[in-house]
């Protein structure tokens, strides 16, 4: 479990590192004594409130009059430099947007992705996965992330991030260092991919095709062009290390769990049922709906500032006995 750090009148557990990775449930049930909200930081120096109450949650997520998803006033209170900025700063796309332009931005994306055949994705995902199927059977063991799960979403049919082979390897394995907690290692390889991205969109303007960039760019909605960089990045990063996690998620739930393992070689649940329950219980982005205070507000007993990331309830709670 990550040492708690200390603040002025409380403390906050870190919700990074390798520790809080290794059993973030231990952590997370250590910060319930704290009730519904608990204090914690996502990132050196940058303190937040996580919801930890299945009530709490639609008090917050069904009250955008009070909360907003743009983090616009946020991000002028923390360092340009700091590893979540590339994951919570502002960007045109539906996560840190509300109401119409939040609609508008998540319309584009859903009637993109209307114009996909399932087909088309069916068939190259099936080719791909009985490759890398291939490559290890014959070893009789296998990393199933780095060998299965991470080169799988690749094959959905869309575009590489760069024309020339070998930069779409290059720009996913810089989508997935964005996630990276590391100091300077995530704002890196965001600056990264945003070029990548960036080119991306200068070769479909110039000559579209038939996939989800192009769409994206030619939507009746006219984006401008950096809100297509924007919705483009969102799409290709969502399509690849989350769903990598998921995949993961899921066959080691079907692998590991002997509950799953009987019943699906009994032919009672199908991977659809691993899925959904993996959704459920271990979804592959597990906090990220992060949300902003228009005003100063009282939540679960707990205050928070007006656009700002600091909790103002106090100290904590004493450890249980």
């Amino acid at each position: 479990m990550p040492p708690p750090l200390s603040r002025p009148g409380h403390e906050v557990t870190a919700l990074y590192g390798e520790e809080f990775a290794a059993d973030p449930y231990a952590v997370y049930e250590r910060l319930r004594r704290y009730g519904a909200p608990a204090p914690v930081e996502t990132a050196p120096g940058v303190g937040a409130m996580l919801v930890l109450d299945h009530r709490a949650a639609p008090d917050l997520l069904h009250d955008p009059g009070t909360w907003s998803k743009d983090s616009r006033g946020w991000q002028d209170t923390v360092p340009a430099d700091s590893p979540v900025m590339p994951l919570l700063r502002h960007r045109f796309t539906p996560l840190s947007t509300d109401g119409e332009e939040h609609a508008r931005y998540r319309k584009v994306i859903t009637d993109s992705f209307a114009r996909l055949e399932p087909r088309r994705v069916r068939e190259p995902v099936r080719d791909v996965s009985d490759g890398l199927l291939t490559r290890f059977a014959q070893r009789g063991r296998a990393d199933l992330v780095g060998a299965y799960a991470r080169p799988l979403p690749p094959a959905l049919p869309r575009p590489r991030l760069r024309p020339r082979p070998g930069r779409g390897r290059v720009a996913r394995a810089k989508g997935h260092a964005v996630f990276d907690s590391r100091q300077g290692v995530a704002e890196a390889a965001d600056s990264a991919y945003t070029h990548a991205v960036g080119q991306l969109y200068a070769l479909k303007k110039s000559a579209p095709g038939q996939d989800l960039a192009s769409w994206s760019i030619d939507h009746p909605e006219r984006l401008t062009p950096d809100e297509a960089i924007d919705q483009i990045a969102l799409t290709f990063g969502a399509g690849c290390e989350p769903l990598a996690h998921l995949i993961g998620n899921a066959l080691s739930r079907m692998l590991v769990d002997d509950r799953y393992h009987s019943d699906l070689s009994g032919g009672a649940l199908t991977a659809r049922d691993a899925l959904r329950d993996v959704l459920r219980d271990e979804p592959p982005m597990a906090n990220f709906s992060a949300h902003f205070p228009r005003r100063d507000v009282h939540f679960h007993g707990r205050r928070r500032g007006a656009g700002g990331p600091e909790d103002r309830a106090g100290p904590p709670p004493p450890p249980p006995g």
